[in-house]
């Protein structure tokens, strides 16, 4: 009976350590997130020849066409440059009518200065972003993309889009 008193008080004490570990390291994580979106949210985002200047992650046209935000829920952080500055990627979603919904990697170079340098570059059509990341000098997003026979609203081809950023410019990386 004794030892069963002892296992039982061990794990309930691993338990608490396990949950204030990770309460710990979550609300780290909340607050650089929180941080690193809130730093964007009103920037202004290269679209074909115009900019796209969001207010509080999103954007309307006085005329209403177009409409644009931010996947705040898709969030990469890291120093794609190696300038040891803290970068973030998200993607920019813009629908322009007809349909379509246009999704963007768009990448915040040293998000923390007054003067952040911004790009962006196409995703795809309809595309359901599942992931993105930042490793080294590169953006990675797994997505479901369109097929030819697939619903508009149903993507079926799950795709891992590369971007690399070089010489000042956002590329896609083509296998």
């Amino acid at each position: 009976m004794t030892i069963i008193i002892i296992v039982l008080g061990l794990v309930v004490v691993a338990g608490i350590i396990f949950a204030i570990v990770n309460l710990k390291n979550k609300n780290i994580q909340d607050v650089k997130e929180s941080d690193g979106i809130s730093k964007i949210r009103n920037l202004k985002f290269p679209y074909f020849d115009k900019e796209i200047q969001l207010e509080d992650g999103q954007y309307k046209n006085q005329d209403k066409t177009i409409d644009a935000g931010l996947l705040e829920d898709k969030v990469a952080y890291g120093d794609i440059d190696g300038d040891k500055k803290d970068d973030i990627a998200t993607v920019l979603y813009i629908n322009n009518g007809g349909g379509k919904e246009l999704k963007y990697v768009a990448l915040v170079l040293d998000k923390n200065s007054d003067s952040p340098k911004v790009f962006s570059a196409f995703i795809g059509d309809r595309s359901q972003i599942n992931e993105i990341k930042i490793e080294g000098d590169k953006i990675i997003i797994k997505a479901k993309m369109h097929l030819q026979e697939d619903l508009l609203v149903n993507p079926t081809n799950e795709k891992e889009i590369i971007f690399e950023f070089k010489d000042g410019q956002l590329l896609e990386v083509v296998k």
